[in-house]
Formats: C-alpha cells, sequence, structure tokens
C-alpha cells in the first residue's frame, strides 16, 4: 500500500558529511555518503539546539507504505520528505506559538528500524517549527525512535508552521549519522536561498 500525501510539496536540498558530490530528482533516493553539489556545506557536527527534542511516539504513526511514493525524497535509506512543489500555507490555530502563524501541511515516511531526528536552522528557531504526530506538535526539534511497528516504511501526519510564508531551513540525521540539509518552500520560493 502506498501512502499518498495530500499536500506533497516540498524543495528539498541535502548534504552530508563526506567530500563526494552527486544529486539525487525528486523523488529519488539520495544515498548515503554523497552530497548535491548546490546544497552548501557539509555539516561535520551535529547543530546545537537549545530546545529538546519532542518525542513522536511510534504508536503515533497514521499508517504504512512498502515504499515512499515518487513524490517523495528519501535521505539514507530511512527517512522519506515531500518532494519538489511549494507547499500551500494556511492560518493556524495552533496558540501555543502566537497569533497570525501559517501552517503547511507535509507527512514524514521513517523507514522501520530507524532513529530519525529533525531540527529548524538555529537562524530560525522562533519563526518556524516542524511537527509530526497524533496530534503534531509544534517543535524546533522533533525525534522519531526506531519503531518494530507493521509496514516498511511508517507515515505520520504532521507539517511545518510558520510566521510568515517563505523558505524554511532544517537539518535531518538518520541512526545518529551525519546531518543533512534541506529547505522547504512555505508559500514561497527558495531560489536564491541556496
Amino acid at each position: 500500500m502506498r501512502i499518498k500525501s495530500s499536500v506533497v510539496m516540498l524543495t528539498l536540498f541535502l548534504s552530508a558529511c563526506t567530500s563526494d558530490t552527486g544529486s539525487a530528482p525528486a523523488g529519488g533516493e539520495m544515498p548515503s555518503g554523497t552530497t548535491p553539489s548546490d546544497s552548501g556545506r557539509p555539516t561535520a557536527a551535529p547543530p546545537s539546539s537549545s530546545s529538546r527534542a519532542h518525542v513522536v511516539p511510534c504508536t503515533e504513526s497514521v499508517g504504512s507504505a512498502e515504499v515512499p511514493d515518487a513524490e517523495f525524497v528519501v535521505v539514507a535509506d530511512a527517512v522519506a520528505l515531500p518532494g519538489t512543489r511549494m507547499l500551500q500555507a494556511q492560518p493556524s490555530t495552533e496558540e501555543e506559538i502566537g497569533p497570525e502563524v501559517l501552517f503547511a501541511k507535509a507527512g514524514l515516511l521513517v523507514r522501520r528500524g530507524h532513529a530519525v531526528e529533525l531540527l529548524i536552522d538555529e537562524s530560525q528557531v522562533g519563526k518556524a517549527w516542524l511537527g509530526w504526530g497524533t496530534p503534531a506538535m509544534p517543535s524546533s526539534h522533533v525525534r522519531v525512535d526506531a519503531c518494530d511497528q507493521p509496514g516498511e516504511w511508517l507515515a505520520f501526519a504532521g507539517g511545518y508552521w510558520v510566521r510568515s510564508a517563505g523558505c524554511v531551513r532544517g537539518k535531518v540525521s538518520v541512526d545518529g549519522g551525519p546531518w543533512w540539509e534541506f529547505m522547504v518552500p512555505i508559500g514561497a520560493s527558495c531560489s536564491g536561498n541556496k
């Protein structure tokens, strides 16, 4: 069974901690140990984060898939984020992070048996959040521990919150490995933000 994302619009730029270069097309797999040439500098150490990770329990998965849809970009063969189009943002009802915040729905797929951490770039802490689970909670730091649920890829509902439309920057790590950079266009393009 394949999970269909209701909103599948994300530009993802990834970088790993190697000197190799390569790229993965939208819907393609970014092998561990490769770096897209336009993604910026590799991150040698975990980015610092002043926040504690919000842990998304395995039981909050909303389904599973045998393989991610072609619309997803797979990172380190263990986490899949939506593909290449801009996410549409709607006014959020999340009061915890303040008034006039926008929400862009985007699912997260995590391969069974792998732990994943996602962070908002420090320059955008307090301006952008991410979150998955039931219910999805906005945070600058999210962790999904390794799950042993049925299905190869576990699906989590959630997305991104922003104070204003723009390009959200973040990092993702799988199983404590290298940090991969990503950019998410939410209501506005990431052009010129590489």
